[in-house]
């Protein structure tokens, strides 16, 4: 964990001012090293294998998550979220361009178990999983109570058609 503060000043650019403020910032680091090989040195049997993972990690109720949501669209700003399980973090290692997409993530909150678990096994405190779907179904539901604006986008148009459908019937047209 680390605690950091941005102080700007008047000579900043606009983007530069917007970023000021008090960030607590952790990382998910994990290391396993699973060695059966029968010596160190000219090996005859067995294997070893290494698994090393660096993630940052906000570790963030689904109400905190919603409410720094809710503050950035209040601010007009845009917010990159991530959500990392544990099938993200064994594709992260084969895919830079994923990594790097969470990593330079506004919020990464925990959505699997898995990472909850690892979590928690590493010390840290975390006091839930914030997964996807509930994620999505409450920030609906602050767009209907706040009178926002949602624009919903997906691979099928079928999909998302179905889904427009839903919440139009279960909070309003202006979803």
């Amino acid at each position: 964990h680390y605690y950091e503060k941005i102080d700007t000043d008047s000579t900043a650019s606009t983007r530069q001012q917007a970023q000021e403020g008090n960030y607590w910032d952790s990382f998910l680091n994990l290391r396993f090293d699973y060695d059966t090989r029968n010596q160190r040195f000219q090996t005859s049997d067995g294997i070893r294998s290494r698994y090393f993972l660096d993630i940052p990690l906000d570790i963030l109720t689904m109400d905190e998550t919603i409410n720094k949501i809710d503050e950035a669209i209040f601010l007009n700003k845009q917010v990159h979220h991530c959500l990392i399980n544990a099938g993200k973090v064994v594709k992260i290692q084969n895919d830079e361009i994923l990594k790097e997409s969470v990593i330079n993530s506004d919020i990464i909150n925990a959505d699997g178990m898995s990472i909850v678990w690892a979590v928690k096994f590493l010390g840290y405190k975390i006091k839930e999983r914030v997964a996807g779907i509930d994620l999505m179904e409450n920030l609906i539901r602050l767009a209907h109570k706040k009178k926002y604006c949602c624009f919903l986008q997906g691979e099928k148009e079928d999909f998302v058609k179905n889904v427009v459908s839903y919440y139009y019937v279960n909070y309003s047209e202006k979803i």
